[in-house]
C-alpha cells in the first residue's frame, strides 16, 4: 500500500512540475533583459523564449553524489511573467526544477510579484526529495546597464530515505530562501553577473548554506554563451563557517 502511495505521490509531483515552471531570477532571466532605449520603460518587451544546454562539474566535496551533470533548460520572459524549467541528469540521480513568477506590480524601472518553485530530486540509491518554495520577487533596473533582483521564499523540504522510510516516514524541514543578483550589461553583447543565494537551479539547502556566483555571458544574434562559478559554504553566518566546494557551469542557449 505504501509503495502504491509513493508512486501516486511521485506522479502527482511530476504533473505539478510540468504545468508550473524554476527560478525567474537566474542567469537566463538576466540575459534576456537586453538594453532598451531610454524612450521606453525597461520592462516593456515582447515575449522571448529560449532553450539551453549546460554541463556542470563540481569539486565533489559537497553532498552531491556526482561530479558531472548535464542540464536542459527552457526559459520564457514576458513583461508580467517569467518561467524557467530545467531537467538535470547526473550519476544515480535526476532532478526536475521549475518555477513561475508573476509580476502584477509594474513601474518604469521596477517590477514585483509572487512566484512558486518546485524541485524534485530522485536518487536511485539513497533518497527522494521534494522542495516547494512560494515567495516574493522583485527586479529593479535604474539604468540601461544595471539590473538588481532579489527574492524571499518559504522553503518546505521533505525527503524519503529509502533505508528508513518504512519505519519513520518522510523527513520534513521548514526553512527560508533569500537571494539577490546584480547583472551588468556591457557594450558588445556581454552580460556580467554576481549573485548570492540560498539555493541554485538544482540545489536546495536550508538557510545558512549559501552559494555565491560570478559569471559572464555573451549574446550574438540568437545565440547566447555563458560560464559561471558557484562557491558554496556551510553555516556561513556563524563562527563555524566552512567552505563546502565549488561548481563550474557552461551554458549555450538559442532564442526561438
Amino acid at each position: 500500500m505504501q509503495h502504491q502511495l509513493r508512486k501516486i505521490f511521485i506522479c502527482a509531483v511530476l504533473a505539478v512540475c510540468t504545468v508550473s515552471a524554476l527560478s525567474g531570477q537566474n542567469v537566463l532571466s538576466s540575459i534576456h533583459h537586453e538594453q532598451k532605449s531610454s524612450e521606453r520603460p525597461w520592462f516593456e518587451f515582447e515575449p522571448v523564449q529560449s532553450v539551453w544546454g549546460a554541463v556542470a562539474i563540481n569539486s565533489h566535496t559537497s553532498y552531491e553524489p556526482y561530479v558531472f551533470s548535464f542540464q536542459g533548460l527552457y526559459h520564457l520572459e514576458m513583461q508580467h511573467l517569467a518561467l524557467t524549467a530545467g531537467l538535470q541528469f547526473a550519476k544515480e540521480c535526476i532532478q526536475l526544477s521549475n518555477e513561475t513568477v508573476w509580476y502584477p506590480v509594474q513601474f518604469e524601472t521596477m517590477r514585483a510579484g509572487l512566484g512558486t518553485s518546485v524541485n524534485l530530486f530522485f536518487d536511485s540509491v539513497y533518497a527522494f526529495e521534494l522542495n516547494l518554495l512560494p515567495g516574493a520577487y522583485m527586479e529593479w533596473r535604474p539604468c540601461s546597464w544595471f539590473l538588481f533582483s532579489m527574492h524571499v521564499n518559504y522553503l518546505f523540504k521533505t525527503r524519503a530515505v529509502y533505508s528508513v522510510v518504512e519505519d519513520i516516514g518522510m523527513l520534513n524541514n521548514h526553512s527560508a530562501a533569500i537571494g539577490f543578483r546584480c547583472a551588468f550589461y556591457v557594450p558588445g553583447g556581454f552580460t556580467m553577473y554576481l549573485a548570492g543565494d540560498a539555493d541554485e537551479l538544482f540545489r536546495y539547502m536550508i538557510l545558512g548554506i549559501p552559494t555565491f556566483t560570478a559569471g559572464i555571458a555573451y549574446n550574438v544574434d540568437r545565440l547566447s554563451f555563458a560560464v559561471e562559478l558557484n562557491v558554496r559554504y556551510i553555516d556561513f553566518f556563524t563562527l563555524s563557517a566552512t567552505f563546502e566546494g565549488v561548481e563550474a557551469r557552461a551554458l549555450v542557449g538559442c532564442r526561438l
